[in-house]
């Protein structure tokens, strides 16, 4: 199992409490008990595919979220990515994905909504919009960021369905902070930095 893979949730256990991580590191993450969420065969995989046999369920989140808060936090290089399904109109700052517990944590972020109905990213002072949200259809969200010491190294990729929608580095239109970094301190998924902001839909194969 490869070290470099931090963490792997399948949504492959269709009930309980607990998302099991298949990576080398084992971070289950837990549920935390505020409102009602339940678990789903809705996927967005073709029946007998692969990915249908590795994430054969949804977590249908309304008010639920998961959460597993880590030993020592690590930031640097990553990709990330997960399957979405809003069910409707999401409120501001509703986040599919967190990491920190306060949204002026330097080097925390959140995937969620913007004001105007976008999928974001979001940290301490910035944010890089990915594309427009499609209620009631499943999609797929995709960050890749590039850590490096040379400044002018460092890239952020934004993909929505596989499409690569912007790339923000040190020369592009929106500029990286010369100081931008991501850290993970924990996995939330299903809220917001805060804790106080929920995705209402469905998410599988984070």
């Amino acid at each position: 199992m490869a070290e470099n893979i931090r963490f792997q949730y399948y949504f492959s256990e269709g009930s309980g409490d607990t998302l099991n991580d298949f990576s080398y590191y084992n971070d289950d993450a837990s549920i935390v008990e505020d409102g009602s969420g339940n678990w789903s065969v809705d996927t967005p995989f073709d029946a007998g595919s692969k990915s249908a046999q590795l994430s054969p369920y949804s977590y249908d989140f309304s008010g639920n979220y998961f959460k597993h808060t880590l030993s020592e936090s690590w930031s640097g290089s990553f990709t990330f990515a997960i399957w979405a399904k809003p069910n409707g109109a999401q409120e501001l700052f509703s986040s599919v994905f967190s990491t920190g517990d306060s949204h002026n944590t330097t080097n925390s972020w959140q995937l969620g909504v913007s004001s105007n109905n976008k999928w974001r990213i979001n940290d301490t002072a910035n944010q890089y919009i990915i594309n427009n949200i499609s209620e009631d259809t499943w999609q797929h969200l995709a960050i890749v960021w590039n850590y490096d010491i040379s400044y002018n190294k460092q890239f952020l990729k934004l993909y929505f369905n596989g499409e690569l929608k912007s790339t923000i580095a040190y020369n592009t239109s929106t500029v990286l902070p010369t100081n931008k970094n991501f850290s993970f301190t924990n996995y939330k998924i299903g809220v917001n930095r805060n804790s106080n902001v929920h995705f209402i839909g469905k998410l599988t194969n984070a």
